[in-house]
């Protein structure tokens, strides 16, 4: 029995034994099919590696030549992976030995989509990019503009400051206006302390003061003459 060249081909690609083919010819369509499908999952990884090389270099030819590397070596790797399949009489068995070279092949079709999917979405994608590059510049507008008020509120205020010598009058007097408080407040609050002390004197003075057995102070009574004193200089105190 022969095969024509495209039938071997795909035989070649699925790892395939021409010579078992030929007494079990059955199993040729089976073989066949697996083959094809190796070949153009390698096609389709050599067209979306060359396109995502060229979207990254956008250079054809460097495009086209790791891209038909990157497809041999995905053709490679599948038809490895297809080849080491083999039944050795146990359902786990064979479910653990397949389960790397299905992870494999996962990787594959995820490497081999990627470049699509971005392809096929491009123009959503730079939409997407446009609209938040748009949402960005009018954040940024809003903040310059209210950076622009607040300059302009500034500038208000320094442009009603007095200028020149009525700004040099105002500064003196300003000066000369802390100096004078200050120095009304020390003499007040020394005038303050002493009025109180004079007040301590009065209370002290007076006879007439009841203490119990342990020399507490009780009651105490004041003449008529030192509470009129008292009130006087406690007014004196308040106004200062």
């Amino acid at each position: 029995m022969e095969f024509n060249s495209l039938i071997r081909f795909f035989c070649f690609c699925s790892g395939a034994s021409l010579q078992v083919l030929k007494e079990c010819p059955i199993e040729l369509n089976k073989y066949t099919s697996i083959g094809a499908t190796v070949f153009f999952t390698g096609i389709l990884a050599a067209i979306s590696g060359s396109y995502a090389l060229y979207s990254i270099f956008h250079n054809a030819g460097i495009a086209v030549f790791f891209g038909i590397f990157w497809g041999l070596l995905i053709f490679n790797l599948d038809r490895y992976i297809v080849a080491s399949l083999k039944k050795n009489g146990s359902k786990w068995k064979e479910l653990l030995t397949s389960l790397p070279r299905l992870l494999v092949a996962i990787v594959i079709s995820v490497v081999i989509a990627k470049p699509l999917e971005v392809r096929i979405f491009q123009d959503r994608v730079q939409r997407q990019i446009h609209e938040n590059m748009l949402h960005k510049l009018v954040d940024y507008k809003v903040k310059i503009d209210l950076k622009n008020n607040e300059l302009a509120n500034f500038e208000k205020t320094m442009n009603a400051l007095p200028e020149g010598k009525s700004f040099e009058k105002l500064y003196l007097e300003m000066k000369e206006t802390e100096a004078s408080y200050k120095e009304i407040t020390s003499s007040n609050t020394k005038r303050i302390k002493q009025l109180q002390k004079n007040i301590s004197k009065i209370y002290t003075s007076q006879p007439n003061r009841l203490f119990d057995a342990k020399g507490r102070l009780i009651a105490e009574s004041i003449s008529p003459e030192a509470y009129r004193r008292i009130q006087a200089f406690n007014r004196e105190a308040y106004n200062l």
